[in-house]
């Protein structure tokens, strides 16, 4: 899809919602919405979650991710290639900075209560 024609269907929505053309963060304030990269980021915590725990089939998962051995921190990721860009080179680390308080591996809900608590409005 173009810009122009992404710029239009915007003024079209806004124009159906009674509300005038703004810039991006006013727009998402009156709306009550998410920035793109805090839902991205979101979607991406997720996936992970899911790929960990065998919900969402990830084919060698072990060759890329593992959990650790920690008692005391039981949702610690361990990335094997942290030099590689790629997907859980740039997830793991934000998982581990949200989950390092987590004393027992969390129940889907609780984990996504989590990233609502934890994932500020962008």
């Amino acid at each position: 899809m173009s810009m122009n024609k992404s710029f239009s269907l915007t003024e079209k929505v806004l124009q159906r919602c009674n509300i005038r053309y703004t810039s991006y963060l006013n727009r998402l304030e009156i709306l009550d919405l998410y920035s793109l990269r805090h839902r991205r980021l979101k979607s991406q915590l997720i996936l992970l979650y899911k790929i960990i725990c065998g919900a969402t089939f990830f084919p060698e998962i072990h060759s890329y991710v593992r959990l650790s051995n920690s008692n005391r921190r039981p949702m610690t990721l361990i990335c094997i290639r942290p030099q590689v860009n790629d997907f859980f080179s740039s997830t793991v680390p934000i998982w581990n900075s949200i989950t390092s308080n987590c004393p027992e591996f969390l129940s889907p809900g609780k984990f996504i209560s989590l990233l609502e608590q934890s994932i500020n409005r962008l």
